[in-house]
């Protein structure tokens, strides 16, 4: 520390007088560093890495009217609106406070009054989204962009389709945010943080899906997100595994639907009936066409799925979003690699899975998932193989010309 302080000393009565500015970056204002004011990342900002951001030019003044009752200090109008508008999607930040523009107090109207809404499996827990998440995401800067990308996200579909590349753009700007500061904020998963870790998780996996839906890519491209998707989900859950009995006992408990609390995943045990008739013959072929840690990848997954399927089948409601990324989460990460390797055993796996998807399009952000699944792994099964994907496809409710499904290499 002495050391540090002769520097400082040194330094300060060597430095050449210079002009003080006003008009800096917060992170250099908070370092009591000079700016030197570069747009749109300032060279200290570049150096440490660090989120470059400015203050907001001072609101221009409405030129004194004869109003009655109007004070000529109050800016005008078009002054409000082009200051507001030129910082439009940027949270303004000094030291720990932070102020919401009006396209972000939007996006937050609009997550806790529809958004929300459309996220729990029971209507009578749509609170925990709507009130609960949005109190704990003001302490947390990566779930308040998380949710706020979440609801441009949503306002896309909703919207004309005019907005819908803004939209989609906001949403997408909003989810790099969230992606960053968690990884920068979340260091571990500990007592003081793992609701807020547990809630940003929620929200992924209608991000992930809704963002893949409607975006008109190539086959590859949309594979490769498909394949992203499923991993994504997949390592979220881990994360607060060991803080699930507290979560169970807590507000949050509420968010867990009724049709993932129907069996103990510990110790699953076969249906002796289900209509995954085809699947269940794939299976016992997989033992004599593939390896033994492929074909027990792939039976494994079968099993998880005709699981599933069965506790599906005995909800009095559509299965839950949850219920779907169960599957995800059981399968072995042999299986995913697999399924990642375009290996036909695994995408006739999925193709089943999609089936799943399709009788979960009550959510909006699902709607369409089953259709773009089938469509984007169905040229990648060879052509004599293509029969053990009929049943997926009569589900769906999909025509099946030969462009669509041909095997290209």
């Amino acid at each position: 520390m002495q050391v540090s302080t002769s520097i400082s000393m040194k330094v300060a009565k060597t430095r050449k007088a210079h002009t003080k500015s006003r008009s800096g970056c917060f992170p250099c204002k908070s370092r009591h560093i000079r700016c030197d004011q570069r747009k749109p990342i300032c060279f200290n900002c570049e150096r440490y890495a660090a989120e470059c951001v400015y203050p907001q030019p001072k609101p221009v003044l409405a030129p004194q009217i004869d109003t009655p009752g109007l004070s000529p200090d109050i800016p005008s109008i078009e002054a409000i609106c082009r200051d507001h508008t030129s910082h439009l999607d940027q949270i303004q930040a000094e030291g720990q406070e932070a102020t919401l523009s009006i396209s972000q107090l939007r996006l937050l109207y609009h997550f806790t009054t529809v958004t929300a809404k459309t996220l729990s499996a029971d209507p009578l827990n749509e609170d925990v989204y709507s009130s609960y998440l949005v109190k704990v995401a003001f302490r947390y800067p990566f779930l308040l962009h998380a949710i706020l990308s979440l609801a441009a996200l949503h306002l896309s579909h909703t919207e004309p389709r005019q907005e819908k590349e803004e939209l989609l753009a906001l949403a997408g700007r909003h989810h790099m945010d969230s992606i960053s500061r968690f990884r920068t904020d979340i260091a571990d998963v500990n007592q003081s943080n793992y609701e807020a870790v547990f809630l940003f998780s929620s929200t992924l996996f209608p991000y992930l899906w809704g963002s893949l839906i409607g975006t008109d890519t190539s086959l590859d491209h949309t594979f490769d997100s498909i394949i992203s998707n499923l991993f994504m989900t997949r390592r979220v859950r881990p994360l607060v595994h060991e803080f699930y009995e507290t979560l169970s006992q807590s507000e949050l408990g509420r968010l867990r639907p009724q049709d993932t609390r129907t069996i103990d995943w510990q110790f699953v045990v076969l249906p002796t009936k289900t209509e995954l008739v085809g699947l269940q013959k794939f299976a016992d072929l997989a033992h004599d066409i593939f390896d033994g840690d492929v074909a027990e990848a792939y039976n494994q997954a079968i099993r998880v799925l005709i699981v599933v399927f069965d506790v599906a089948a005995q909800s009095l409601s559509a299965p839950s979003d949850a219920l779907l990324k169960m599957w995800i989460h059981f399968v072995t990460p042999r299986f995913l690699h697999l399924l990642s390797e375009r290996e036909f055993g695994a995408l006739i796996i999925f193709a089943h899975y999609a089936v799943l998807v399709d009788r979960a399009s009550h959510y909006w952000f699902l709607v369409g998932a089953s259709t773009k699944i089938l469509t984007t792994i169905c040229p990648l099964i060879p052509t004599q193989w293509q029969s053990w994907i009929d049943w997926p496809r009569a589900q769906i409710k999909m025509a099946d010309p030969v462009e669509t499904c041909a095997y290209t290499l």
